[in-house]
């Protein structure tokens, strides 16, 4: 019932299909089998009191359970609770998280979900409350040719990859550069915002990420399912532990004295970014050109 209810996509059905038997049920009872058998007709102050009765074993019967199941429960079994996320409503829960956060922490593969939705929500957020927040970034090495050209192999293998562009080297690279010019510009642009940036040289198939209330582990398929663990539980706990370590082994990118704006990016300027970061020495200018179109034309990957 609890994850019928939490999920607003069926609670609605369910609240409709209820009303609908009830209505039909009643009807059934009071108004069509009293017309076969006279026995059945009802007295509206003793139906109300049988319910009545019936209400109150009711209650009494599901807190006694209740209160008995509860105290027989492990402490350990509460703070290690994991819920499964159906994919309709991994985006809402994402959505809801970066507008109340006051920390993100992403481990995942491009970051192209994170540069088109995530920042700029949160972005938003912290000028619409005028306060800070911190955000956390674990993004594959672009330099890493041997991990690019793996994690190609990997998405382009996913069903989620039938119909769309080809997974190639170039371009996990340059989906990769085009979020590391976003976060360069949100890191100028946007001074509420904290941005600790870490490049890791391995992947996984699993996407992180974790807010002040609940950690979302996500695949790279808008069709699967996600897990969902909240504040205070086990699991989040130790997928925070685990980004932190990842993030103190991963490596980092030197400091970019002025960013231009996104409106102001063009081919030479693009070039220009990348070769402070330490990454565009050798791009060639048709992917100059692909980064400039990603950085400019933000949508949601997975829409």
């Amino acid at each position: 019932m609890h994850e019928i209810l939490n999920k607003k996509h069926y609670r609605r059905a369910f609240y409709v299909i209820f009303a609908v038997l009830v209505i039909l049920i009643l009807i059934l009872r009071y108004s069509v089998l009293p017309l076969f058998d006279q026995n059945l007709q009802a007295a509206i102050v003793p139906t109300i009191a049988s319910f009545a009765d019936k209400i109150l074993t009711s209650l009494v019967v599901t807190v006694a359970v209740g209160s008995f199941i509860f105290w027989l429960t492990p402490d350990i079994m509460s703070r290690s609770q994991m819920e499964v996320i159906e994919p309709r409503s991994i985006s809402d829960l994402l959505e809801q998280a970066m507008k109340r956060t006051d920390v993100w922490w992403l481990k995942g593969g491009c970051g192209r979900y994170f540069r088109s939705m995530t920042l700029p929500e949160i972005a938003k957020a912290a000028r619409g409350s005028s306060s800070t927040r911190e955000i956390n970034v674990l993004i594959l090495d672009p330099r890493n040719e041997k991990l690019c050209a793996a994690y190609a192999t990997y998405r382009g293998s996913l069903r989620s990859a039938k119909g769309e562009k080809s997974w190639t080297v170039s371009r996990v690279r340059n989906e990769l550069y085009a979020t590391l010019i976003c976060i360069q510009i949100a890191t100028y642009e946007e001074p509420l915002l904290r941005i600790n940036l870490g490049l890791i040289n391995v992947f996984s198939s699993f996407r992180f990420d974790l807010s002040s209330e609940y950690v979302i582990v996500t695949k790279e398929d808008k069709y699967a399912p996600a897990m969902r663990c909240d504040k205070e539980t086990f699991f989040y706990k130790s997928y925070l532990d685990e980004m932190v370590i990842a993030h103190k082994q991963s490596s980092k990118l030197p400091n970019v004295e002025k960013v231009p704006s996104r409106n102001e990016l063009d081919q030479n300027l693009t070039k220009e970014l990348l070769v402070q970061m330490g990454l565009g020495t050798t791009i060639e200018d048709s992917d100059i050109t692909e980064v400039l179109s990603l950085v400019k034309k933000l949508e949601n990957p997975y829409a």
